[in-house]
Parts: C-alpha cells; sequence; structure tokens
C-alpha cells in the first residue's frame, strides 16, 4: 500500500478538542498517534480512510470473484499480467467487475486465471 496522498480523517485541532489539549507541546505526538490510528484501523477493516495509491499482487482464477482490498476505490484498477519466466506482460483488458468508483470493486478476469499486478487508488 502506498503513502497517503489524502489528509487524515482527524485533524490535530479535533483531536485536541476531542482531548480538552489546549497546548501545544505534545502536537507531535498527537499527530503521530493519529496516523498510527488511521492505519491500524485500516488494516483491521481492510478499508481506506485517507486517499492512496494501492499496489497488490493477486493470483486470479478466472472463476471467482477477487475483492480489491483497501476500498472504496477511487478509480478502476489496472490489472497486468505476471509472467514467470520474464516474458512480455500485458494490461489485462478483459475483465469484469462488480461495483465502481467509490465502491468495494471485485474482479473476474474472463481471458484466463493467472498472476497479476493490480493498481488502483
Amino acid at each position: 500500500m502506498g503513502e497517503p496522498t489524502g489528509s487524515e480523517p482527524c485533524t490535530l485541532q479535533e483531536a485536541k478538542d476531542h482531548l480538552k489539549v489546549d497546548y501545544s507541546t505534545d502536537d507531535a505526538l498527537i499527530t503521530a498517534l493519529i496516523s498510527s490510528v488511521r492505519h491500524q484501523l485500516e488494516q483491521y477493516t481492510g478499508v481506506s480512510y485517507v486517499a492512496r495509491q494501492v499496489d497488490i499482487i493477486a493470483k486470479l482464477d478466472g472463476c471467482h470473484a477477487f475483492e480489491l482490498p483497501f476500498g472504496p476505490a477511487a478509480s478502476l484498477p489496472t490489472i497486468t499480467e505476471l509472467k514467470v519466466l520474464g516474458g512480455a506482460s500485458e494490461v489485462l483488458t478483459s475483465y469484469t467487475t462488480y461495483g465502481g468508483v467509490g465502491e468495494f470493486i471485485q474482479i473476474i478476469p474472463t481471458d484466463y486465471p493467472g498472476t497479476f499486478a493490480v493498481t488502483y487508488t
């Protein structure tokens, strides 16, 4: 998972207001805790709370839907086949998606099974 490109779901000031902190001595600590908690929640729930590029390797069997983790997706995925013995990779263009931008997306390649690199935001 790439570094976040969006802002944290909670600002420093919102956290300080909630914690009833009115001094700036612990601003760096509170900011780090906001990021840490968001990261832990993303890992636990599989939901992305900030915008980011997601790069995953997925083994797709051509029969079963694969739900992209860390949705909802802000863009449709780019799916590239990974060749095992150094063959030319190609972008997979024939696949079925369930869900769309702003939703959790499931993909099923309609051509053939294989191992694919999947990129989306």
